[in-house]
């Protein structure tokens, strides 16, 4: 008799029919008769998902990234049920499906920062600070996307999970997790503990922080590069946990390429550029703290005079600088009948006047409070603050246009005469002082660059991948099983088709009544977006399952390149027909990893996509804190909220707006050879993939982004991802038992109180 096998009996899946597959899945994994879907499980995973989400939103606020919340939602749901029924409060332990899906459930929340709340939305606030878009019509624009992309991934989960062809690399960890802590309930417990010693210790240096017990920042006084102090090149060490965290989860590359980007960026490209003057300031500008009325009359002998001062041995003023006054007096009485009248007269030089010499005058409309209400932020939330009633005046402004490159000061100085500044609104003591250096000025330069590399390498990596986009495409028109739909073992199981059908459509239908009710985008381009993210959504699904990323970054651009083309200089266009690929892509994708956990643990994926609807609409809740965090688009680009997403959103839909000739010739010179150190380092990684296991070796979505942030923000992720891999060759046993739950401790912690502190701090408290 023959040892060798029977070449009629499938010896692995491989070779199995997918009807067969789906057979040994029903019979070997799947947990019909186990509760899954019950009301403290979804509960659990709604109020879970909705706490993370805002630790998402206050991290992606701040750095532009998230973080995948499913691990963190398993340890802390094993964690508090535990206690529940330690305590005799539940007759039975939360099971391990009912532990599934409240990670499913939970995951749908913390995921709304990706469809545009860190990017696409602050973007159009930066570029139009007056657009008007209320909680309400916000909640359900996000809610129109999510849902799309939800449906999306209907059509492809058998294909893209069933099949087992996929490795989902991003979701496996979360499934091996949840079956050994169930296991094994001792690492368990040990693991919930250090993730909730780790976010009490997060929690104290937020709070210790914002009470100025320890400061927030640390530097060395005095010491400076290229004439700037390191605090201007925000060259500082933040007191926080939660970057130290998040680097526990990027890898040793990212980390070492986001230090070298710093380092490029914060210290060397940065000072060279303000040095050489090609990295501007605003020009220094006072406003009149009053409206004049007209017609104005200046009397015989009034006086007017201004001192600008100008570095000029360094970009700092203290290192040296240079004063001239310039001054307009009225040797005769003179009425002026309208503003327009008296900036003709300011602004041209004469015997009398030389302040044309330097500065500029000008009106702005100015909005004036005439009462104030108090209203709630958001109708259902019992926050209340003051809302002033405004009406629209001119004001006056006197600028130096010039005075952009290093420290200027321009101060207005008191005359021997009637003072004419007085007349014209001016506080006597009105002065304004503009720094060379700062987060935003640099970061307006070297973006380009930073958004080169990410762009560039993004969308060459995604065209690499051609074979897999063919495959994703023509998955969705193959036979879902190997036999006819009457012999379908999973029949009870899955989705019905008919759900994609019926929610694309009124989604879809929806987001294009949206995008013409909410930003003027024509009825025929919606159509256009709407298909758009079917397609790209599932390009994301299958890139996402064979990589572990999911690329919300080029389904954005390729969607803002495309309508950049279709629809030239329209910004609002631009972003939010991006926003709702990338939203819908995002939400795809994360239906269908939460779909592989299910798979491997024998959930019932019909249960798993009811309790993504509900998520999304948990969802909906953090927008009003949102609002909150971010009342208006000056809070955007700060140091509270850098949103670099948001401002790499916001530079391409300029550049395709107003053309690369809008950049300063350096700015466009550091773009291109950004774009081209991104297209080398991309080849190399495709035609020799070892490189991209090499530390030193440069990783252009971490070195693009670097340029992007603050430096300390990059530097403890680089040493958290440093941290991580010294404990994973030296005591990997303990690295695998606590680094991540320390760090999801360390991140939630402090990011949560952040979130509570931005809160307090919008609402007056």
């Amino acid at each position: 008799m023959s040892d060798a096998p029977d070449a009629a009996v499938p010896q692995n899946d491989e070779e199995l029919s997918q009807v067969e597959k789906d057979r040994k899945w029903l019979k070997e994994v799947y947990k019909g008769d186990v509760p899954q879907l019950t009301p403290r499980a979804l509960i659990t995973g709604l109020f879970l998902g909705w706490i993370l989400a805002l630790s998402n939103l206050y991290v992606g606020l701040k750095s532009g990234w998230g973080l995948g919340v499913e691990i963190t939602a398993i340890v802390i749901a094993f964690a508090v049920w535990k206690m529940i029924s330690a305590a005799r409060l539940t007759k039975k332990p939360l099971g391990m499906m009912e532990n599934m899906m409240v990670m499913t459930s939970a995951v749908a929340p913390s995921y709304i920062t990706s469809a545009g709340l860190v990017s696409s939305i602050p973007a159009i606030w930066m570029l139009d600070p007056d657009f008007d878009l209320p909680w309400w019509k916000l909640s359900i624009w996000m809610m129109s996307i999510l849902f799309l992309g939800l449906m999306v991934a209907i059509p492809v989960k058998r294909q893209m999970v069933n099949s087992g062809e996929l490795a989902f690399p991003a979701v496996v960890p979360a499934a091996e997790t949840l079956k050994s802590m169930y296991s094994k309930g001792s690492d368990a417990i040990r693991k919930a503990v250090s993730l909730g010693i780790a976010a009490i210790v997060g929690v104290f240096t937020k709070v210790f922080t914002e009470l100025s017990v320890i400061p927030a920042f640390l530097t060395i006084p005095g010491a400076k590069i290229g004439g700037l102090g390191l605090s201007r090149l925000t060259l500082s060490t933040e007191m926080s946990w939660i970057f130290l965290g998040f680097g526990a989860f990027i890898g040793p590359r990212v980390g070492v390429s986001l230090l070298l980007g710093a380092i490029l960026n914060w210290m060397v490209l940065g000072p060279i550029m303000i040095n050489q003057r090609e990295i501007v300031h605003p020009a220094p500008d006072i406003e009149a703290s009053h409206i004049m009325q007209f017609p104005l009359t200046i009397p015989a002998g009034a006086e007017m005079a201004f001192e600008l001062q100008e570095a000029n041995v360094g970009p700092e003023l203290e290192d040296g600088f240079v004063s001239t006054a310039y001054s307009a007096s009225w040797q005769d009485t003179v009425v002026y009948s309208s503003i327009d009248e008296l900036i003709v007269f300011l602004n041209t030089p004469s015997a009398t006047n030389t302040l044309p010499e330097a500065l500029n005058f000008s009106t702005e409309v100015r909005k004036v409070t005439v009462s104030v209400d108090t209203v709630k932020v958001v109708p259902f939330l019992p926050f209340t603050t003051t809302r002033p009633n405004l009406v629209q005046e001119q004001e006056l402004h006197v600028r130096a246009p010039e005075a952009i490159y290093w420290d200027a000061n321009l101060v207005l100085q008191e005359t021997a005469g009637i003072a004419a500044a007085s007349i014209l609104g001016f506080e006597p003591d009105a002065g304004v002082r503009v720094n060379a250096g700062g987060y935003r000025n640099i970061v307006s330069w070297t973006l380009w660059p930073g958004v080169g590399m990410m762009v560039v390498a993004g969308l060459l990596a995604f065209a690499f991948q051609w074979k897999v986009i063919g495959k994703a495409f023509s998955g969705i028109f193959r036979k879902k099983n190997g036999a006819g739909d009457d012999d379908d073992p999973l029949a009870k199981t899955e989705i019905p088709m008919m759900w994609f059908l019926i929610g694309f459509t009124i989604f879809g239908i929806l987001g294009i009544i949206l995008m013409d009710w909410l930003f003027d985008i024509p009825i025929w381009m919606g159509i256009i977006a709407v298909i758009l993210s079917l397609f790209l959504a599932v390009v994301s699904i299958r890139v996402s399952g064979e990589t572990g990323i999911i690329p919300i970054g080029a389904m954005g651009k390729v969607t803002q390149l495309t309508f950049g083309a279709l629809h030239p200089g329209a910004v609002k266009t631009n972003l939010m027909t991006a926003g709702m690929t990338a939203g819908a892509a995002t939400s795809a994708s994360d239906m269908t990893n939460q779909f592989k956990v299910g798979h491997m643990v024998g959930a019932k994926a019909r249960l798993q996509f009811i309790a993504q609807l509900f998520g999304i609409i948990t969802a909906l809740a953090v927008v009003p804190v949102f609002y909150i965090m971010v009342p208006d688009a000056s809070v955007i680009g700060t140091d509270a909220a850098p949103a670099p997403a948001a401002l790499v959103w916001k530079a391409i839909a300029e550049l395709l707006s107003r053309g690369v000739g809008s950049l300063p010739s350096s700015a466009v010179t550091a773009l291109i050879i950004g774009s081209l150190v991104a297209v080398v380092i991309t080849l190399i990684e495709k035609f020799y993939p070892k490189s991209k296991r090499w530390w030193w070796f440069p990783s252009p979505v971490g070195f693009g982004m670097a340029m992007t942030i603050h430096s300390f923000y990059t530097v403890p992720m680089f040493v958290g991802a440093m941290i991580a891999v010294i404990l994973d060759k030296t005591i990997k046993k303990t690295h695998e038992m606590y680094t991540i739950p320390v760090a999801s401790g360390f991140i939630a912690g402090e990011s949560l109180t952040g979130v509570f502190f931005a809160m307090l701090a919008a609402l007056g408290g």
